[in-house]
């Protein structure tokens, strides 16, 4: 049987160490680009495969002992007021992005916009001087908004469709789905005239995709049951309950329910006795309000993997061809919907 071929031939037919063969050969972002494709065809050329047990081992190793610092990656914060961002599913977003971050070697580093007057050579200066080589957008504060820097020099993904520009590879909950599962919850449990409030900034922010979910699941509806969807202010609450009389609204679907679900008490409604109501953006930690739970976190964690990948390709600048990378939502029982089947 002739000798395995090793890395180290590879090293002496390309003139190089067997360290940079290693890292050529698992695409490492510290090897140019040019060398790696130079070392992969010296080692095709030659015959080289991995071998296994040793593939085995390596990645045991690697997994059994803290990850070896890799380099900075930017959280883009565009609040005007930073903390305003950790709320609700865009708390988890974060929670989700720093854990893989740590685990796989990378320092977070938020960047808050509001502190450079949201100047694009001001923050491009900060990110140099941090080192930092992979950035993750944050949902910005207003649906519709733009965050022009020079890209070229990043690995960069978004969270969501607040933003305009740039249109990133996208993580995010799979929002369409997320209503119609929602909404076949509800029809299975009794309810027939299922009604949807979400304001606009909400429907901009999402790309329409909870409204499409909403107006798909309804096909399955009879239609003098279907209940169209509306925008109302949530601080309309004279509004809104008209809307809920005249259409004789039994559950509603809904997006923050520390506003919707205080709404309904002040205006008089029990919930879920009188109506039902189920939030379709709740988040880890929920105990109390039926809906949809995002699993931000996970979208998160999706994020630097994704990231991750694009770095070590030395994949940067605007994607010809955006990705959207969606996280599967799922039901929360909570207390603020009730069977309304009547078992004979």
């Amino acid at each position: 049987m002739p000798p395995r071929i090793t890395q180290r031939d590879i090293a002496k037919a390309a003139g190089v160490s067997h360290v940079t063969v290693s890292l050529a050969l698992r695409d490492h972002h510290s090897i140019s680009k040019a060398t790696r494709d130079r070392i992969k065809a010296i080692a095709e050329e030659i015959g080289y495969a991995p071998d296994p047990m040793l593939v085995g081992l390596s990645a045991y190793r690697r997994s059994a002992r803290p990850a070896a610092y890799q380099s900075n990656i930017g959280w883009i914060n565009g609040h005007q007021n930073p903390a305003d961002l950790y709320m609700g599913d865009y708390r988890e977003y974060y929670a989700g992005t720093l854990q893989r971050a740590k685990e796989l070697g990378y320092i977070l580093e938020s960047i808050n916009l509001s502190e450079f007057g949201y100047d694009p050579q001001s923050v491009m200066r900060v990110l140099r001087s941090k080192g930092i080589k992979g950035l993750v957008l944050a949902p910005s504060e207003k649906a519709g908004a733009e965050f022009r820097i020079d890209f070229s020099r990043f690995s960069a993904v978004r969270f969501g469709y607040s933003y305009n520009y740039p249109v990133l590879h996208t993580l995010s909950n799979a929002q369409f789905r997320t209503v119609t599962k929602a909404v076949e919850h509800l029809l299975a449990m009794g309810y027939e005239r299922i009604g949807m409030i979400l304001s606009e900034d909400i429907n901009k922010r999402t790309a329409w995709n909870f409204q499409g979910g909403f107006n798909a699941a309804m096909q399955e509806v009879p239609p003098r049951h279907r209940v169209a969807p509306v925008s109302f202010n949530i601080k309309d609450q004279k509004g809104i309950a008209r809307w809920i009389q005249k259409h004789k609204v039994d559950c509603i679907l809904g997006h923050g329910y520390w506003l919707m679900y205080s709404t309904l008490n002040d205006i008089g409604i029990r919930v879920p006795d009188d109506v039902g109501y189920a939030d379709i953006a709740l988040h880890r930690g929920e105990t109390i309000v039926s809906g949809m739970m995002q699993n931000s976190f996970l979208s998160g964690v999706a994020a630097v993997d994704l990231l991750n990948g694009m770095m070590q390709r030395s994949e940067t600048g605007i994607p010809e061809v955006p990705m959207h990378l969606y996280t599967e939502g799922r039901w929360f029982e909570g207390s603020t919907v009730k069977s309304r089947v009547h078992l004979s």
